[in-house]
Parts: C-alpha cells; sequence; structure tokens
C-alpha cells in the first residue's frame, strides 16, 4: 500500500478546493494507517479487508441504509 500524498498543484487551489484536497488526504491518511496496523496486529481481519466480496457487502449495506436507493439498484446492476 503507498502511502497518500497531497495533490501538487495545493498550492493552486483556491479555499474551498484546498479544504477539500486536504479532507480527502486526511481521509486517505487515517484509512492507510489502519490497514497498515490492522495488517501488522490483526491479521484476520486484514485478510477479510482484501477480500473483494467484503468491499461488495460493504456498498450494499451502505446503500440500503440510504433512504435514497437509486444507488443500491446501480451496485445490483
Amino acid at each position: 500500500m503507498v502511502p497518500p500524498s497531497l495533490p501538487e498543484n495545493l498550492a493552486e487551489l483556491d479555499k474551498t478546493g484546498r479544504t477539500k484536497a486536504e479532507e480527502v488526504y486526511r481521509r486517505r491518511l487515517v484509512h492507510y494507517h489502519y490497514a497498515q496496523n490492522t495488517e501488522e496486529c490483526n491479521n484476520p481481519h486484514y485478510d477479510a479487508l482484501k477480500d473483494p466480496m467484503c468491499v461488495l457487502r460493504s456498498r450494499l449495506f451502505h446503500h440500503a441504509s440510504n433512504p435514497e436507493t437509486l444507488g443500491l439498484k446501480v451496485a445490483l446492476v
């Protein structure tokens, strides 16, 4: 897994764009560290995270809990 990085054009972005880029970076960094620590400390859980079916189930669960079900229909198709 490769650690995330901020976009090269961060200084050129306006305040809104910079805020969004920093938020995406922060989320990716948290996910990166979670995955790294899980791999080191909890190998069975890490194997489950890598399972492609786990990703599908997670998306279906997320879309099913959303009142707008168009995303669920798209994910099922």
